[in-house]
């Protein structure tokens, strides 16, 4: 049973699992409320149990199954126990996220099965009429359905939480960007202000001299990526919805995070307000650079291995031989620090087992629209990046699968024609 509420909380999650703890309890709760929906009778006899008296001692004895189960799976590595809570392992959310559709259809019909066997087994198992039998669930499930017990204190959800730099944060979180900064920060003078254009959702905070940025995930936003589905279709398809979206951005940070990569720390989240914080990264963002590259013709630097393109493509080769594919590599998502690491600075489309190519494609050949004739700085670009890619360990095969047709199509809509041929001619020369 644990093991399906596992399934259950990774399907509805998606990436954000990978951040996620839950108490023991809210195994009990969710087992609970999803029988008392599918036999509603059972919502008035869980009040019962629940808010009587010897509240805490049934609940402990209830508890006790379910503890034990969670032992088993951390035994089978399947949980990790971390201070009384729960966090499930990435290779047993990798498992599930493959087979998510299908599980989710298996699941319904294994528990609308149970639901038909609960009110049969009422019939069979009495030595009373089937018409008395029936008169008394109708009074139950008029007390059940009256009962509506699982919200408040009985709602699964208060026993989720999610990691984040400053700690453990609830699930249901509903703070504001300003209350968020003043609970992190509460003897500072707090200030917001919008990072790049007006359509942007990133924001940066500032309080007691440390600064912030604070990215919002909304549903009106969703216009440019599914224009761009439309413009990518049969190459890549996007996350549109501001749940997905931030869902990706901060299972994938904390996956990346723990394998070391150059990602900026989750100080906060709030998902009810589809906010995150994450700390402020100094140093120069690879547009600039890239223009810089173009614009002043640029030569490959004769530094071996110091230049930021180099440090970029063996960032991305390191994230891509965990099998994550970054998937929206505009030279803007990235950040040149100044310790000279290429830091990844969005993941709303990143996900692990999707195209390692794109990723590929998408810088080189959206960089060079940059351009408006072929020069030595989009060279440089291309020559650092993949000597990058190849020292960090990237694969080969890789490289080539990027120059293929269906990528070069998707950006003949911005890049000029000389410059997409040379790149791709480039790549399958590698």
């Amino acid at each position: 049973m644990c093991l399906e509420e596992l399934e259950e909380v990774i399907i509805e999650y998606g990436e954000l699992s990978r951040g996620l703890l839950f108490r023991p309890e809210y195994i009990a709760f969710s087992r609970m409320r999803k029988r008392a929906r599918a036999y509603p009778p059972l919502s008035y006899s869980y009040l019962k149990l629940l808010s009587s008296r010897r509240r805490d001692e049934n609940l402990r004895a209830l508890m006790e199954g379910y503890v034990e189960a969670l032992n088993t799976l951390e035994r089978e590595q399947v949980v990790r126990n971390i201070d009384g809570f729960y966090e499930i392992r990435d290779h047993f959310i990798d498992r599930v996220l493959k087979k998510k559709y299908l599980r989710r259809i298996i699941n319904i019909l294994e528990f609308s099965r149970r639901a038909i066997k609960s009110y049969l087994a009422q019939g069979r198992a009495g030595r009373v009429s089937l018409d008395l039998i029936a008169k008394e669930l109708t009074t139950k499930l008029i007390r059940g359905l009256a009962t509506p017990i699982w919200g408040g204190s009985f709602d699964p959800k208060n026993y989720l939480y999610l990691k984040a730099g400053e700690g453990v944060v609830s699930l249901r979180d509903e703070a504001s960007i300003i209350d968020l900064i003043r609970r992190l920060r509460p003897d500072g003078e707090v200030k917001v202000k919008r990072l790049g254009g007006a359509i942007n959702e990133v924001f940066l905070g500032e309080a007691d001299g440390e600064r912030f940025v604070i990215k919002k995930f909304s549903d009106w936003f969703i216009f440019k990526w599914f224009t761009l589905n439309i413009v990518a279709f049969g190459s890549k398809t996007f996350s549109v919805s501001g749940r997905e979206r931030l869902f990706n951005e901060y299972g994938v940070t904390n996956l990346l995070e723990e394998e070391g990569l150059p990602v900026p720390r989750i100080i906060h989240v709030s998902l009810p307000k589809r906010m995150l914080v994450k700390e402020f990264i100094q140093g120069r963002t690879y547009l600039n650079i890239v223009k810089q590259y173009i614009n002043l013709n640029l030569e490959v630097d004769s530094e071996a291995g110091t230049s930021p393109f180099h440090a970029l493509g063996e960032t991305t080769a390191r994230v891509h031989n965990i099998g994550v594919a970054l998937g929206d590599t505009k030279p803007e998502n990235f950040i040149y620090s100044r310790e000279k690491e290429a830091y990844i600075l969005d993941l709303e489309q990143a996900k692990r087992g999707e195209d390692l190519a794109w990723d590929i494609a998408e810088f080189l050949y959206y960089s060079g629209h940059y351009g408006l004739t072929l020069n030595e700085g989009i060279k440089s670009i291309a020559e650092e990046f993949i000597e990058g890619y190849i020292n960090g360990g990237g694969a080969r095969s890789t490289l080539r699968r990027a120059s293929s047709l269906p990528y070069l199509k998707v950006f003949s809509f911005w890049t000029p024609l000389p410059i997409l041929v040379y790149l791709s001619n480039r790549l399958k020369r590698v």
